[in-house]
């Protein structure tokens, strides 16, 4: 299932919880795989901040920028050889819809960051148990 930030139940459970649970689900994956979704999340960073700094009217005018990310998702899914796992693209439209205003920015950004630092944790896991380093 996957879980929007607006539905927890407390902020915390987003990074307590819900990130590394979804990173379980995201299964292994391969150095593109991992790149793929560092593009992604450096992408939101940049708007993050972007509107952290800007100032009352910033998530106004970065709204646009902020929901394009639906369409790059769906347009990476799309691809041959894609290598963006189906449940992140899934994950990111449905909590990129949930945001309205520049706090979501900030706490979805605490969720995203919490989801890639489990998922690269797993990986490397799962990478050194294989007898790669």
């Amino acid at each position: 299932m996957t879980v929007v930030f607006k539905d927890a139940k407390r902020p915390a459970d987003l990074v307590e919880k819900h990130a590394e649970e979804l990173a379980g689900k995201l299964g292994t994956a391969t150095e593109a795989t991992r790149s793929q979704m560092r593009r992604f999340y450096q992408e939101y960073l940049s708007l993050r901040q972007r509107i952290k700094s800007g100032g009352p009217e910033a998530y106004q005018q970065n709204e646009v920028a902020v929901k394009m990310l639906i369409a790059k998702a769906a347009y990476a899914s799309g691809r041959q050889n894609v290598k963006v796992p189906q449940a992140f693209v899934d994950w990111l439209k449905a909590n990129l819809k949930a945001i309205t205003c520049a706090e979501d920015v900030e706490t979805f950004g605490q969720y995203f960051e919490a989801v890639l630092g489990y998922f690269y944790a797993q990986t490397q896991t799962k990478r050194d148990e294989g007898g790669r380093k």
